[in-house]
């Protein structure tokens, strides 16, 4: 090795550039391992044994599950406060099962009804993200939705009530349950739907005789409002709320915004769903929904 060469690798070992010994690198890998696998994670803690206290067995009211809400302000162990929820409420009316974000989670439910009302409340599972660990459980919702009278004085009036928003509200609560809202009797001044109808049409149709408005093929004529998902929202023209409008839900698989742009005038057919049955997220008013030819 020529002497410049030499001095260049003197000057980088002594500045500690180069010249590691391969020997001691493969010594510092070990050790860092072996720190690595000492930095274990912590031991969950004894499982507890505690005795719960006992089941809640009368009937549930609404005024109990009412009385549930803010149960859980902050997570808590799950065993423990699910013990805590049905001393209070007894057993669960319905649990499910689901994985939004890391493991899968349980939601809890419990529902009850009178004449008048309809009440729930839900705690959601939140799983501990270390291994061995329990899960802790914590508030999700509480709902307490007033059942609408099946007829109105002036069910064409701006200030009357959505019939749509107000039995979907109704059927998700009932639906924890398993049951439906009864199909209201029709009223003798109703009328079946015309061959083009509006929201006033189609709320005042639903309240007066939803007997001859569920399930029936109507059209509708106006401009678009919206486009997403599966969800067409159409101003009908002749409305008499031009804030209103109707929610065309279309066959599974179409995508609205392939129909129609905002503002574009649109015509089209749709059959007039129950309202009582929840469609989801997406609740349109119509629903398989198509251009008219």
């Amino acid at each position: 090795m020529n002497r410049s060469r030499l001095f260049l690798l003197s000057s980088f070992c002594l500045l500690g550039i180069a010249c590691r010994d391969p020997a001691s690198d493969a010594a510092s890998t070990a050790s860092g391992s072996a720190a690595k696998s000492s930095q274990a994670f912590p031991a969950p803690p004894p499982v507890s044994t505690a005795p719960l206290p006992p089941r809640f067995t009368g009937t549930l009211t609404v005024e109990l599950v009412e009385a549930a809400k803010g149960s859980l302000p902050a997570p808590k162990p799950l065993r423990e406060a699910l013990g805590d929820l049905e001393a209070k409420l007894g057993a669960p009316t319905r649990t499910r099962q689901a994985t939004t974000i890391g493991p899968e989670r349980t939601w809890y439910y419990w529902a009850a009804a009178n004449e008048t009302k309809c009440a729930t409340y839900s705690a959601v599972e939140q799983p501990d993200l270390l291994p061995g660990w329990p899960s802790k459980l914590v508030d999700e919702s509480a709902k307490s939705i007033a059942i609408p009278a099946h007829v109105i004085a002036d069910p064409s009036a701006k200030e009357a009530p959505d019939v749509y928003a107000d039995w979907r509200r109704v059927a998700e609560c009932l639906e924890v349950m398993g049951k439906t809202l009864p199909m209201p009797p029709d009223d003798p001044k109703g009328n079946p739907p015309g061959a083009s109808i509006t929201h006033a049409e189609l709320t005042q149709g639903l309240y007066l005789a939803p007997s001859l408005w569920i399930g029936k093929t109507v059209t509708v004529r106006g401009k678009v409002k919206s486009a997403w998902g599966t969800i067409l929202e159409i101003m009908a023209t002749g409305e008499p709320d031009a804030g209103r409008t109707i929610d065309c839900k279309l066959p599974a698989g179409e995508k609205a915004v392939e129909l129609g742009t905002e503002a574009e005038m649109i015509t089209m057919t749709g059959v007039v769903h129950d309202p009582r049955i929840p469609l989801g997220d997406e609740a349109g008013h119509l629903v398989d929904c198509k251009v008219a030819k």
